[in-house]
């Protein structure tokens, strides 16, 4: 919420402050793929009072970044009440990591480089007076990591049962990328268990892949399917 004053003093020792605390300006929307950005602008909006005549800027919350993934974000500003041009200033906090401001445009960009929840203080002018604003900008950590063995063995005619496991903060899917998995033997899309009847002996190697909207994550698994027990 804005909160304002009406101090012409000390929004002229403000104003003598650098760059890049003057104009600062707010974020957000994520990016998925290295050549593509991705808006994830929330509507909730921050209220202020209108009531006063000082300088008023709504803004939507910002949407989370993801770590590594491009983002851009550009502050909604709504003048009410205001005189002269609006600017904008950094007080406490900071931002993520590998994001910088162009205090001109009014954009934020970049690709953030660590995780976590990054709370800052937005500041603005004008002719009569400012106010200021917090934000805090969540960088999510999308990556996949995968557990599954290397070497599966199985038998013709018997049953195999095994599985791989994805940690993601995302749902995704898996699939054969490369390669293939031993005849009679499936890959289930959700839950990356391998089940099935091997019918021929022999050594099998196939890539498996978890991919979600945001990671993807591949390993190679190799069979050793040995030909069928006889009994006497």
């Amino acid at each position: 919420m804005i909160r304002t004053r009406k101090n012409p003093a000390a929004l002229a020792a403000m104003l003598t402050l650098p760059l890049a605390l003057v104009f600062a300006v707010p974020l957000s929307a994520s990016a998925e793929d290295g050549d593509s950005v991705d808006t994830e602008i929330a509507t909730e909006p921050y209220a202020c009072d209108r009531s006063t005549g000082d300088a008023c800027v709504v803004s939507p919350r910002p949407g989370d970044a993801s770590l590594q993934r491009p983002y851009f974000h550009r502050i909604e500003v709504v003048k009410q009440g205001t005189r002269g041009r609006i600017s904008f200033g950094m007080g406490e906090g900071s931002l993520p990591p590998g994001l910088s401001l162009d205090p001109f445009a009014g954009t934020i960009t970049g690709t953030p480089t660590a995780a976590g929840s990054f709370a800052f203080q937005l500041y603005t002018y004008d002719e009569t007076g400012s106010g200021s604003l917090w934000y805090t900008l969540d960088v999510i950590d999308h990556s996949v990591s995968l557990q599954c063995s290397p070497g599966i063995f199985g038998t013709v005619g018997l049953a195999l049962n095994e599985r791989c496991t994805a940690s993601a903060p995302d749902r995704g899917t898996w699939r054969v990328v490369a390669g293939a998995l031993p005849p009679g033997v499936t890959l289930d899309a959700d839950t990356g268990r391998l089940t099935g009847v091997p019918g021929s002996r022999g050594e099998y190697t196939a890539t498996l892949e978890y991919r979600t909207a945001y990671a993807s994550a591949s390993t190679p698994v190799t069979f050793q399917i040995r030909p069928p027990r006889i009994w006497y």
